[in-house]
């Protein structure tokens, strides 16, 4: 192994921080006098461009520290020697080095020993005895540093602005790498009449890179060929035929690094041969649906029989008629794909295989063979009949079906009514759930089948003209929790509509409403239908209710209901938490985030009420155990749907206290309009 020397600057210096002291010996004649004398100075080594060691007897040592970074190409067990050259100033005194880290600007603490050494003036070598875990060292005067009846400071050059700047020598041996590794090809059979691509992994030692390979090949134990190339490349690429037909061969290899240094050899072997094809691995598409817009990518992976072959053409077939005749498609090519345009296909299903043949004319089995489906948009439904009704019976035809979507509209094309997307493969007629005024309508209608996919629109234009039965008179009463309706038709369906919005059926005639908001001034109607759905609308007349406090009810039963009226407090207290639903998402040169809001958000309203008795308390549990949607009316006129899921109490000289919190579940008017479309198929 070559030896090499490297020099290595110093990286840190300092000096214990604090006063220098320069001391001489003083006497004055008359009288005889004479005594030490003092002259202190500040030295700050860590930023000047001269480190200063001094040992006075009284005071404390002030120290010099030096440390430098072993390179990491170096291997720290392959150094031999050590030295740390410095220039000195007032040389001539003995010092001590030892092993001891510093902080720059701090008080250096001394260390274990590593050497001694007399420092002269100029330059100094000192040999720190091959210690190469340590790579930073402190100096400290061994005797008083004496010139005459003068203390000096002894000085050495820093690192930072001085013309002589310390350094540390290190000389130390070269390691060769370790052997390659990875060896290709290794344990397979290869066709010699292709190229074999030979490559390795070169394991370097401290850094140091490829720089030569030296390859070696037999055949059947016979003579070892040699190839040496100077190259960082970590492959090599034999010639097509350059072996022979069949036989063992064994190959070894060892590389060169940037340090002359060559490693230990790195053995693989492999046979010759030429195996027969092997069927290509048909993957796509596979088992998959695919849209008759769209074009059909056939891939496939080429095998062939042994490593280094190419494929040079393939035969691609194709059968819709499940496999009883074949589409083929030849190709010289090395592309392991073949697009078929959109079109090509119909619906249904479509079964397909491929063989390969290789660079040398050898022709591969069929591979599996694989399926898949050609989906495309259902037809259009048809429309069979639209009743001439206030609610319209509307039926279709469709062989396909498996959810759909209804829409009326006016003549001005506004939509009056939308089913929305329906998940149901069986109902082909739909009865309007809401009431049409007589007029021109057009109706669309679209279905989607099991891949999701929509057919167009079929469209209608009906015409409703009804006889209107006779035209209901209404009443209004205001009371103090709620209003009364009251109309003289009893015999036919009566339907109650509160500011547009239907609220429920009379009973004899009479509708309460119980949901009514307080001191807000409501717009009523009444309808009138008939056994045929024929409707007429009353006048309006207007209704308001006025109570004190609030109230908390079952949604579905709000007639029923729990006056909340008194609190500890003068009033109820009340408090509401609205939360908008967003996404935090960072980008790359922000700092911040950007939010991406949903349409989704929480309302939470709080509330604390004073209940007198403990049956009332009881009242209050069991509409929460429940577990319905629960309405509360609120005496400034809101009112909210939600659900309640914890009750906190606490007894007091009065009763009890209660606090809860409801979530907003449903709009105002969402239980209502619900409720209707339940209801209403009974009058079909």
């Amino acid at each position: 192994m070559a030896k090499r020397t490297v020099n290595v600057p110093i990286t840190r210096s300092s000096n214990t921080g604090g006063t220098f002291v320069r001391s001489y010996w003083w006497c004055q004649d008359d009288p005889p006098f004479c005594e030490w004398a003092h002259e202190a100075d500040q030295y700050y080594g860590a930023i000047t461009s001269y480190l200063r060691i001094q040992n006075v007897r009284g005071f404390s040592k002030k120290r010099a520290g030096l440390s430098w970074d072993i390179p990491a190409t170096i291997d720290v067990n392959l150094i031999n020697k050590v030295e740390l050259v410095v220039y000195a100033s007032n040389g001539g005194s003995d010092v001590t080095i030892m092993d001891r880290d510093f902080v720059e600007g701090e008080t250096i603490q001394g260390g274990n020993v590593l050497t001694g050494y007399s420092l002269q003036d100029g330059w100094n070598y000192i040999d720190l005895e091959r210690v190469p875990k340590y790579d930073s060292v402190t100096i400290e005067a061994t005797d008083e540093i004496r010139d005459g009846d003068y203390i000096n400071t002894l000085e050495i050059h820093s690192h930072r602005n001085s013309s002589n700047k310390p350094y540390v020598r290190i000389t130390y041996s070269d390691t060769p790498p370790k052997p390659p590794s990875s060896l290709t090809p290794n344990r397979e059979t290869l066709n010699p009449r292709g190229e074999i691509l030979f490559a390795w992994s070169h394991n370097a030692v401290g850094g140091a890179f490829q720089k030569a390979f030296e390859l070696q090949y037999q055949v059947d134990n016979g003579n070892w060929q040699t190839v040496k190339q100077s190259t960082p490349r970590q492959t090599y690429t034999m010639p097509a035929s350059t072996l022979p037909a069949e036989g063992d061969v064994q190959w070894r290899v060892r590389t060169t690094d940037t340090n002359d240094e060559t490693s230990e050899w790195s053995y693989a072997s492999f046979s010759l041969g030429i195996l027969p094809q092997q069927a290509p691995i048909a993957f796509a598409p596979s088992g998959s649906f695919i849209d008759e817009n769209e074009d059909v990518k056939f891939e496939w992976a080429f095998l062939g029989g042994s490593s280094g072959e190419k494929q040079k053409k393939f035969t691609l077939q194709y059968s819709t008629d499940n496999a009883k005749t074949w589409t083929t498609v030849n190709e010289t090519t090395s592309r392991e794909n073949y697009t078929v345009k959109a079109g090509t296909f119909k619906q249904g299903n479509v079964v397909w295989r491929v063989k390969t043949t290789n660079n040398f004319d050898e022709e591969s089995p069929y591979s599996v063979i694989k399926s898949f489906m050609i989906i495309g948009i259902p037809t259009i439904p048809i429309i069979t009949n639209i009743t001439n009704q206030s609610r319209p019976l509307i039926t279709w035809e469709h062989i396909n079906q498996k959810v759909y979507e209804l829409i009326i509209l006016d003549n001005e094309d506004n939509v009056v009514y939308d089913t929305g997307i329906v998940p149901n493969p069986l109902e082909k007629e739909i009865k309007v759930p809401i009431y049409l005024n007589d007029g021109v309508y057009k109706v669309k209608i679209r279905i989607a089948n099991e891949f999701n996919l929509f057919s167009e629109f079929a469209e209608r234009i009906f015409e409703i003209s009804t006889q209107k039965p006779k035209t209901p008179l209404i009443e209004v009463f205001n009371n103090e929790y709620s209003i009364t309706i009251r109309t003289n038709i009893k015999d036919d369906l009566i339907m109650v509509y509160r500011d547009g919005i239907f609220i429920g059926v009379a009973k004899n005639g009479v509708f309460e409403d119980y949901t009514c908001r307080n001191r807000f001034r409501h717009k009523y109607i009444v309808r009138r239908v008939d056994k045929d759905d024929n409707f007429s609308d009353s006048d309006y007349l207007f209704g308001r209710c006025s109570f004190s406090g609030d109230t908390i009810s079952l949604a579905d039963n709000p007639n029923d209901f729990m006056k909340m009226k008194v609190a500890l407090r003068t009033d109820p207290r009340k408090s509401e938490t609205l939360n908008i639903q967003a996404e935090s998402n960072f980008y790359d040169g922000r700092q911040f985030p950007i939010l991406e809001y949903s349409n989704f958000e929480t309302l939470d309203k709080s509330y604390e009420y004073q209940i007198s008795t403990k049956e009332e308390l009881d009242k209050l549990k069991d509409l929460i155990r429940q577990r319905k949607t629960l309405l509360m009316r609120l005496n400034d006129g809101d009112i909210i749907y939600g659900s309640i899921q914890s009750l906190s109490t606490e007894n007091n000289l009065f009763g009890y206290e209660v606090r809860f919190s409801i979530s907003k579940t449903k709009d105002d008017d969402y239980v209502k309009i619900n409720w209707w479309y339940k209801k209403t198929t009974t009058f079909r």
